[in-house]
């Protein structure tokens, strides 16, 4: 049985996280399994809702920080690129399903633009979930609505 599931993606602050969580909440309301997975090590937000997966519990940026001595950006691209290269995902994911039929997954991405233009980790993290689960993802790009009235900042 294929995985379906949204993939969240935006700059930081456009409200991935909140949009995520109310997400899961309606489908939660619709009585229809959903599983909120964490792919931000940066991530802040606590409180919104309870992760399914969360990527912390395999790196987080804090500690990468230290341990390799990287700045923000690094580590978090660090991160990914660990996640990347192990089973992890995969493993966690496996786990979610009940009775041969898997929840709905929402993935709650990172906000740094350069983990899309300048470095294909999560790319193919989702690429690896997608051919192993045979997936069928849609893509949600939140974007503030501040920026898209002043057509100066859409650069």
């Amino acid at each position: 049985m294929p995985l379906y599931g949204a993939v969240v993606v935006g700059p930081p602050g456009a409200g991935k996280s909140t949009f995520c969580a109310g997400l899961c909440r309606y489908l939660s309301l619709a009585e229809r399994p959903c599983a909120l997975i964490n792919l931000d090590p940066a991530c802040e937000g606590e409180g919104l809702t309870k992760f399914a997966i969360d990527v912390r519990d395999f790196v987080s940026v804090d500690a990468v920080m230290k341990d390799q001595k990287l700045g923000p950006n690094g580590a978090l691209r660090y991160c990914l690129e660990q996640l990347w290269k192990s089973n992890w995902l995969k493993d966690q994911i496996t786990s979610l399903e009940e009775d041969d039929c898997f929840p709905y997954v929402v993935f709650d991405c990172p906000g740094q633009t350069e983990l899309y233009v300048h470095d294909f980790s999560l790319r193919g993290i989702l690429d690896d979930v997608r051919r192993e689960f045979d997936a069928r993802f849609t893509a949600a790009h939140l974007v503030d609505v501040a920026q898209c009235a002043v057509p100066t900042s859409y650069v």
